[in-house]
Protein backbone atom coordinates (compact mmCIF):
# COMPACT_ATOMS: atom_id res chain seq x y z
CA UNK A 1 0.00 0.00 0.00
CA UNK A 2 3.06 2.34 1.29
CA UNK A 3 4.77 1.34 -2.58
CA UNK A 4 1.61 2.33 -4.19
CA UNK A 5 1.17 5.79 -2.72
CA UNK A 6 5.09 6.19 -3.35
CA UNK A 7 4.28 5.34 -6.81
CA UNK A 8 1.53 7.92 -6.99
CA UNK A 9 3.44 10.50 -5.31
CA UNK A 10 6.68 10.12 -8.48
CA UNK A 11 3.82 10.45 -10.47
CA UNK A 12 2.15 13.68 -9.96
CA UNK A 13 5.60 15.25 -9.31
CA UNK A 14 6.71 14.44 -12.94
CA UNK A 15 3.91 16.07 -14.21
CA UNK A 16 4.05 19.14 -16.08
CA UNK A 17 2.83 22.18 -13.59
CA UNK A 18 -0.23 22.60 -15.87
CA UNK A 19 -1.35 19.39 -16.01
CA UNK A 20 -1.06 19.68 -11.83
CA UNK A 21 -3.38 23.02 -12.21
CA UNK A 22 -5.89 21.11 -14.22
CA UNK A 23 -6.11 18.53 -12.23
CA UNK A 24 -6.58 20.44 -8.86
CA UNK A 25 -9.04 22.50 -10.22
CA UNK A 26 -11.44 19.44 -11.68
CA UNK A 27 -11.14 17.96 -7.95
CA UNK A 28 -12.55 21.37 -6.63
CA UNK A 29 -15.28 21.55 -9.25
CA UNK A 30 -16.08 17.97 -8.35
CA UNK A 31 -15.98 18.61 -4.56
CA UNK A 32 -18.47 21.86 -5.39
CA UNK A 33 -20.70 20.14 -7.20
CA UNK A 34 -21.45 17.18 -5.24
CA UNK A 35 -21.84 19.47 -2.31
CA UNK A 36 -24.69 21.94 -4.07
CA UNK A 37 -26.52 18.48 -5.43
CA UNK A 38 -28.10 17.71 -1.50
CA UNK A 39 -29.00 20.92 -1.18
CA UNK A 40 -30.32 21.60 -4.78
CA UNK A 41 -32.90 18.14 -4.43
CA UNK A 42 -34.02 19.03 -1.29
CA UNK A 43 -35.52 22.96 -2.79
CA UNK A 44 -36.89 20.94 -5.24
CA UNK A 45 -38.74 18.38 -3.21
CA UNK A 46 -40.21 21.36 -1.04
CA UNK A 47 -41.23 23.52 -3.57
CA UNK A 48 -42.68 20.36 -5.54
CA UNK A 49 -44.49 19.31 -1.48
CA UNK A 50 -45.34 22.98 -1.25
CA UNK A 51 -47.73 22.80 -4.74
CA UNK A 52 -49.31 19.54 -4.06
CA UNK A 53 -50.47 20.21 -0.69
CA UNK A 54 -53.67 20.97 -1.05
CA UNK A 55 -55.02 24.70 0.18
CA UNK A 56 -56.51 24.66 3.80
CA UNK A 57 -60.43 24.16 4.15
CA UNK A 58 -62.36 27.15 5.42
CA UNK A 59 -64.53 26.30 8.20
CA UNK A 60 -67.76 25.61 7.00
CA UNK A 61 -69.35 28.74 8.79
CA UNK A 62 -72.99 28.95 7.05
CA UNK A 63 -73.16 25.00 8.63
CA UNK A 64 -72.13 26.09 11.84
CA UNK A 65 -74.27 29.12 11.71
CA UNK A 66 -77.65 27.00 10.76
CA UNK A 67 -77.07 24.57 12.68
CA UNK A 68 -76.62 27.11 16.10
CA UNK A 69 -79.88 28.67 14.83
CA UNK A 70 -81.29 25.15 14.56
CA UNK A 71 -80.34 24.64 18.13
CA UNK A 72 -81.66 27.62 19.63
CA UNK A 73 -85.47 27.12 17.52
CA UNK A 74 -86.11 23.43 18.33
CA UNK A 75 -88.80 23.26 21.53
CA UNK A 76 -88.89 20.56 24.33
CA UNK A 77 -91.40 17.61 23.45
CA UNK A 78 -91.83 17.51 27.05
CA UNK A 79 -95.05 18.57 28.41
CA UNK A 80 -95.08 21.99 29.85
CA UNK A 81 -97.08 22.61 32.92
CA UNK A 82 -99.29 25.68 33.28
CA UNK A 83 -100.12 25.82 36.94
CA UNK A 84 -102.19 28.96 36.74
CA UNK A 85 -103.03 29.32 33.33
CA UNK A 86 -105.31 32.66 32.14
CA UNK A 87 -107.22 33.12 29.21
CA UNK A 88 -106.86 36.90 27.67
CA UNK A 89 -109.45 37.94 25.27
CA UNK A 90 -107.15 37.58 22.18
CA UNK A 91 -107.38 34.05 22.74
CA UNK A 92 -103.78 33.45 24.21
CA UNK A 93 -103.31 31.67 27.56
CA UNK A 94 -100.98 33.57 29.57
CA UNK A 95 -98.97 31.85 32.23
CA UNK A 96 -96.86 34.14 34.01
CA UNK A 97 -94.84 35.57 32.12
CA UNK A 98 -95.15 33.36 29.30
CA UNK A 99 -97.94 33.31 26.80
CA UNK A 100 -99.45 30.76 24.72
CA UNK A 101 -101.56 29.67 21.58
CA UNK A 102 -103.62 26.59 20.87
CA UNK A 103 -101.86 24.53 17.89
CA UNK A 104 -103.92 23.61 14.99
CA UNK A 105 -106.89 25.60 15.15
CA UNK A 106 -107.84 28.77 13.53
CA UNK A 107 -106.86 31.86 16.05
CA UNK A 108 -109.81 34.13 17.68
CA UNK A 109 -110.29 36.88 19.67
CA UNK A 110 -113.34 37.68 22.00
CA UNK A 111 -114.78 40.40 19.83
CA UNK A 112 -114.66 38.02 16.46
CA UNK A 113 -117.74 37.89 14.89
CA UNK A 114 -119.08 35.51 12.60
CA UNK A 115 -121.63 34.62 10.32
CA UNK A 116 -124.59 31.81 9.93
CA UNK A 117 -125.59 30.35 6.55
CA UNK A 118 -128.52 32.58 6.61
CA UNK A 119 -126.65 35.25 7.26
CA UNK A 120 -127.17 36.10 11.00
CA UNK A 121 -124.14 37.37 12.80
CA UNK A 122 -123.15 35.86 16.35
CA UNK A 123 -120.81 36.42 18.72
CA UNK A 124 -118.15 33.31 17.76
CA UNK A 125 -115.32 35.15 19.18
CA UNK A 126 -117.11 35.39 22.53
CA UNK A 127 -118.14 32.12 22.98
CA UNK A 128 -114.73 30.85 21.82
CA UNK A 129 -113.23 32.78 24.77
CA UNK A 130 -115.93 31.75 27.49
CA UNK A 131 -115.86 28.41 26.72
CA UNK A 132 -111.66 28.03 26.83
CA UNK A 133 -111.99 30.52 30.24
CA UNK A 134 -114.56 27.92 31.76
CA UNK A 135 -112.59 25.09 31.00
CA UNK A 136 -109.55 26.28 32.08
CA UNK A 137 -110.25 28.87 35.34
CA UNK A 138 -108.67 27.51 38.11
CA UNK A 139 -107.00 24.27 37.26
CA UNK A 140 -103.08 23.66 35.80
CA UNK A 141 -103.23 22.17 32.15
CA UNK A 142 -99.96 20.44 30.64
CA UNK A 143 -98.71 22.51 27.00
CA UNK A 144 -96.51 20.66 24.57
CA UNK A 145 -94.46 23.54 22.48
CA UNK A 146 -94.81 23.04 18.58
CA UNK A 147 -93.22 26.71 17.18
CA UNK A 148 -92.85 30.20 18.30
CA UNK A 149 -94.57 32.96 16.93
CA UNK A 150 -93.62 36.03 17.91
CA UNK A 151 -93.96 36.49 21.74
CA UNK A 152 -96.40 33.60 21.72
CA UNK A 153 -95.69 29.51 22.06
CA UNK A 154 -97.86 28.04 19.64
CA UNK A 155 -98.64 24.88 21.64
CA UNK A 156 -101.14 21.17 22.05
CA UNK A 157 -102.69 22.12 25.19
CA UNK A 158 -104.83 19.34 27.47
CA UNK A 159 -106.49 19.30 30.92
CA UNK A 160 -105.88 15.57 32.32
CA UNK A 161 -107.11 14.13 28.78
CA UNK A 162 -109.00 16.71 27.80
CA UNK A 163 -108.10 18.41 24.15
CA UNK A 164 -108.63 22.17 24.65
CA UNK A 165 -108.52 22.85 21.06
CA UNK A 166 -110.51 19.75 20.27
CA UNK A 167 -113.42 21.04 22.93
CA UNK A 168 -113.82 24.13 20.76
CA UNK A 169 -114.04 22.12 17.65
CA UNK A 170 -116.76 20.35 18.86
CA UNK A 171 -118.79 23.03 19.60
CA UNK A 172 -117.83 24.82 16.28
CA UNK A 173 -116.48 27.83 17.98
CA UNK A 174 -113.36 27.51 15.55
CA UNK A 175 -112.21 25.87 12.69
CA UNK A 176 -109.44 23.21 11.85
CA UNK A 177 -106.24 24.11 10.14
CA UNK A 178 -106.22 23.18 6.74
CA UNK A 179 -102.81 21.04 7.03
CA UNK A 180 -104.03 19.43 10.15
CA UNK A 181 -103.99 15.01 9.80
CA UNK A 182 -104.70 14.72 13.11
CA UNK A 183 -107.69 12.17 13.74
CA UNK A 184 -108.97 13.34 16.91
CA UNK A 185 -109.28 16.86 15.21
CA UNK A 186 -111.00 15.88 12.50
CA UNK A 187 -113.27 13.80 14.34
CA UNK A 188 -114.10 16.80 16.66
CA UNK A 189 -114.92 19.26 13.89
CA UNK A 190 -116.28 16.29 11.83
CA UNK A 191 -119.08 16.32 15.00
CA UNK A 192 -119.43 19.54 15.05
CA UNK A 193 -120.36 19.83 11.17
CA UNK A 194 -122.60 16.32 11.57
CA UNK A 195 -124.68 18.32 13.82
CA UNK A 196 -124.72 22.13 12.70
CA UNK A 197 -123.00 23.68 15.36
CA UNK A 198 -121.64 27.34 15.38
CA UNK A 199 -119.96 27.73 12.49
CA UNK A 200 -121.72 25.10 10.55
CA UNK A 201 -124.73 26.29 11.42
Amino acid sequence: MKHSRSKLAVAMARLPSVAKVLLALSGATLIVFLMRIPASHGFTRSSAADQAAPAPKAPPVAEAAQAEAKNENTLSQSPIRLERPEVRSNGTIKNGDASFVLSDITRFTRKDVCARSSGQKWACGLQAYATLHNIVAGQAIDCIPRQVEGKNTVASCRLGSLNLAAELLKKGLVRLQSDVSDLELQQAQDYAKSRHLGVWQ
